[in-house]
């Protein structure tokens, strides 16, 4: 008795489906909680916020390159993962 086309169909659209939620739930297990890496930033940048002039968004004391540069090694810290 020959199987049926429209079985064979859905059998297939359900595995295919079915895979891509296996998928999805294995990349959500490996991947580092991100609440939990947003806290980190969150934190380093108030400590950055706690060098700079109370009252303004970015200012750092010096010349406008070296504001630059600190605040550019400062977010590449923040950023790594």
């Amino acid at each position: 008795m020959k199987i049926p086309t429209w079985a064979i169909v859905i059998g297939i659209c359900l595995m295919l489906f079915g895979g891509c939620g296996v998928g999805k739930n294995i990349q959500a297990i490996n991947m580092p909680s991100l609440p939990e890496m947003q806290q980190n930033m969150i934190t380093k940048m108030h400590s950055i916020g706690a060098e700079t002039s109370p009252g303004t968004l970015a200012t750092v004391p010096g010349d406008d390159a070296e504001a630059f540069k600190s605040i550019a090694e400062e977010m590449g810290e923040i950023l790594k993962v």
